[in-house]
C-alpha cells in the first residue's frame, strides 16, 4: 500500500497502469498533472492521496485508485523554468543538443521549449493527446519570448526548437509569438520547429513572418506514402497537398524536414513501397524515418494488447529499433528496408555518414 514515502515513480499513461501497479509499482504518475502533484506532495505527506489530481495508487484493499486528472488552463501560472536548477549549462558542456535535423548548427548551444500542449486529432499511434489532451493551451507569446531572451543572455543559447506538436493550429498565436520574437532584435537567434505542423494551419503569409521571426527549419508529418496505411492510422492527411506546402515554405525561405512511419500493424511491404516512392519524389530537405512502436495506452496499444499481439508489459524501443513487426513482414526484410531508405536520402543530399545500418532490430 502507500505510504507518505514515496516508494517508486514512473511516467504511464492511462490503462497501462491496473496491471503495473499490481506488478512493481505503488503509484503511477499522469504525467498531464505533473507538476501539480509534486506541488500537493510538497504540501502534505499524509497517507491520503485521494487530493492528489492525476494520481494513481493501490489501497490495502489491492484496489486500484484513479484520481481524476486536471488540466491547468493558464500555462504561465507554473512559473519561469529555473535552467540553472535544471544545469543546462552543463548539459551544454557533454554536448547536449536539441535543433532538429534539417538545420545543423554543432557548435552553437541549442535548447528546446513548448509553447502549447494539447492535441485535438485521432491518431491511433500517437500517446500526445493521453500527455497534454485535447484542448489547445498556451503560454503567452509575452512568456516565451522572454524565455528566449533569458536562454539568450544567461546560457548564450542561439539555437532555440519549438517542440509543440501543433504549434501554428492558432495562426493569431503564433503571429503574435513573431512579433514579441522580433522585437528581442537578437539577430544571430536560430529557431525551428522539429516536431510536425498540420499542412492547413501554415499560410504563406505566416510562413514569411516566422522566417523574419529566425524560423529556419519546420517540420511535418505525412507518417506515410500509403493511403491504406493512413486508413489504418487515422490519419487525416492529404498526400497531394505536401508538394504545395513544401514550395510555401521553400519560398518564404523555409527548410522542411517529413517525418515518416514504417511497419504499422496491417501494413504490408507494398504500402512501405510506397512511403519510399513518396519520399524519392518530394523536395523534403530532411527525414525523420521511424520503425512503428506501440505506445502505452494509445488506442493501437491497447487493441495489439487485447488481440494477444504484444503483452501489456511491453516497453517502446527508440525510434530506429525495430520491436513490433507487422505479420506479413519478414523482421530482417523490414530493418533493410529502414536503412535502404535512410541511406538512399543521404546519398541523395550528398551527406557523409559514418552508419549505414541506423536500424537495429531488438525482437
Amino acid at each position: 500500500s502507500p505510504d507518505s514515502t514515496i516508494k517508486k515513480r514512473r511516467h504511464l499513461q492511462p490503462n497501462y497502469f491496473q496491471s503495473l501497479l499490481k506488478i512493481a509499482f505503488f503509484w503511477v504518475i499522469v504525467p498531464k498533472s505533473f507538476p501539480l502533484l509534486l506541488n500537493a506532495i510538497d504540501a502534505d505527506s499524509s497517507e491520503d492521496f485521494k487530493h492528489i489530481p492525476g494520481l494513481n495508487y493501490l489501497t490495502d484493499g489491492n484496489e486500484v485508485v484513479s484520481n481524476p486528472v486536471c488540466f491547468e488552463s493558464n500555462l504561465d501560472s507554473f512559473g519561469n523554468v529555473d535552467y540553472h536548477a535544471l544545469r543546462l549549462a552543463d548539459y551544454h558542456d557533454v554536448g547536449y543538443g536539441y535543433s532538429g535535423q534539417a538545420v545543423l548548427h554543432d557548435n552553437l548551444r541549442s535548447a528546446l521549449i513548448i509553447a502549447t500542449r494539447g492535441c485535438p486529432y485521432r491518431c491511433r499511434f500517437c500517446s500526445a493527446p493521453l500527455i497534454s489532451g485535447r484542448k489547445i493551451r498556451a503560454h503567452s507569446p509575452r512568456y516565451i519570448a522572454e524565455t528566449i531572451k533569458r536562454l539568450y543572455a544567461d546560457f548564450s543559447v542561439r539555437v532555440i526548437s519549438l517542440g509543440d506538436d501543433n504549434f501554428t493550429l492558432k495562426r493569431d498565436y503564433v503571429s503574435e509569438l513573431c512579433r514579441c520574437i522580433s522585437d528581442l532584435q537578437l539577430d544571430d537567434l536560430i529557431l525551428t520547429s522539429p516536431n510536425g505542423f498540420r499542412l492547413t494551419t501554415l499560410s504563406p503569409d505566416l510562413a514569411k513572418k516566422m522566417r523574419r521571426a529566425g524560423w529556419e527549419e519546420v517540420a511535418i508529418a505525412p507518417e506515410s506514402g500509403s493511403p491504406r496505411t493512413l486508413k489504418l492510422m487515422q490519419k487525416d492527411m492529404d498526400l497531394d497537398s505536401i508538394d504545395p506546402f513544401v514550395r510555401m515554405c521553400h519560398a518564404a525561405g523555409l527548410k522542411v524536414k517529413a517525418n515518416f512511419i514504417i511497419g504499422f500493424p496491417g501494413e504490408t511491404m507494398d504500402d512501405i513501397l510506397q512511403t519510399e516512392r513518396f519520399i524519392k519524389i518530394n523536395d523534403f530537405d530532411q527525414i525523420g524515418l521511424c520503425f512503428f512502436q506501440p505506445l502505452p495506452g494509445t488506442p493501437i496499444f491497447e487493441e495489439l494488447v487485447a488481440n494477444g499481439t504484444i503483452d501489456i508489459s511491453f516497453l517502446p524501443g527508440r525510434y530506429n529499433q525495430l520491436t513490433y513487426c507487422p505479420d506479413s513482414i519478414e523482421k530482417n526484410e523490414l530493418c533493410k528496408t529502414f536503412n535502404r531508405i535512410k541511406n538512399e536520402f543521404r546519398d541523395k543530399k550528398g551527406w557523409q555518414y559514418k552508419n549505414a545500418n541506423v536500424g537495429t532490430i531488438r525482437m
